[in-house]
């Protein structure tokens, strides 16, 4: 069979800095902030571009394009089309205590915008395309989200027949 090669589509990926430090790898998917323990309530101050709120939850779900139809999607959060140069959020089990609300539970940013994550958890961390890369989170630090700047180059081939 004969392979005809597409274009290469650009994918989009998350640079994560924790108190300053940009983490090494460039996230494909999600990334998931909240307490350590399964069933300690996560405390963080959150800003976005439209405002800053302290917030409660079981945590803040940060997806790509390419993550957003896993997880976040799961959660009730926004699926953005693969080629976009967005981001999204979505806050997970959010907590307000009687006589308060919480104004934002999701939104999606664009190639320009940053997302900070104030910890107010003694103990939290930030897991990056799933549970198998951890990174602590001390108490009042800013954990920083933005696109990376070098994209990813999806390749795609198409066979004879026309089926990607």
């Amino acid at each position: 069979f004969r392979q005809y090669v597409l274009p290469p589509v650009l994918v989009q990926r998350l640079q994560v800095k924790v108190g300053g430090k940009t983490l090494a790898a460039p996230v494909l998917n999600d990334i998931l902030f909240c307490a350590n323990g399964p069933a300690v309530i996560s405390r963080y101050q959150l800003h976005w571009p439209d405002g800053a709120e302290l917030q409660r939850s079981s945590g803040v779900r940060v997806a790509t394009p390419a993550g957003s139809t896993g997880a976040l999607r799961s959660a009730g959060g926004p699926v953005l089309p693969l080629t976009a140069r967005q981001f999204a959020f979505y806050v997970r089990e959010r907590y307000a205590p009687p006589g308060r609300s919480i104004r934002v539970r999701s939104a999606v940013l664009t190639h320009e915008d940053e997302l900070a994550i104030e910890c107010r958890t003694e103990d939290a961390s930030v897991f990056l395309d799933g549970s198998h890369w951890r990174t602590p989170v001390p108490f009042g630090q800013t954990v920083r989200f933005s696109l990376h700047p070098q994209p990813l180059h999806l390749i795609r081939g198409r066979s004879a027949s026309g089926a990607a």
